[in-house]
């Protein structure tokens, strides 16, 4: 893998091109087939599970966070740190950790609240 992401990116595609071909012995029949498979970097992801449209200032905000592997699996005992405000300023709310489903849950006050609720 290394080999391919250390090469300039307008170079090679991010994808493998496997061709094969098989010959049943004796008979001289052989069967050709080529697959294209897709090379991904995604390694996991976080997503907030079902969350709320909206809330009130000053009420609880409660939510679920979900973390899976590459293949959709529930990445179990995973810390987790919730945020609020822009990437710079960020202001720490909860660490969290995963439940062997990959979910945690939150819950913290709107009394401040005043942006953005990131993950990571």
């Amino acid at each position: 893998m290394s080999s391919f992401t250390k090469i300039d990116t307008k170079v090679v595609r991010d994808e493998l091109r496997v061709s094969a071909t098989v010959e049943e012995e004796g008979t001289g029949v052989s069967l050709s087939q080529t697959k294209r498979i897709e090379i991904s970097y995604i390694i996991g992801k976080l997503a907030f599970v079902e969350p709320p449209k909206i809330y009130e200032q000053g009420t609880n905000l409660e939510g679920r966070v979900k973390a899976v592997h590459y293949n959709d699996t529930p990445i179990p005992h995973m810390p987790l740190y919730l945020f609020e405000g822009d990437v710079w300023s960020a202001r720490s709310l909860q660490n969290l950790t995963t439940d062997t489903d990959g979910f945690a849950t939150f819950s913290f006050s709107t009394d401040t609240f005043t942006g953005d609720i990131d993950l990571s």
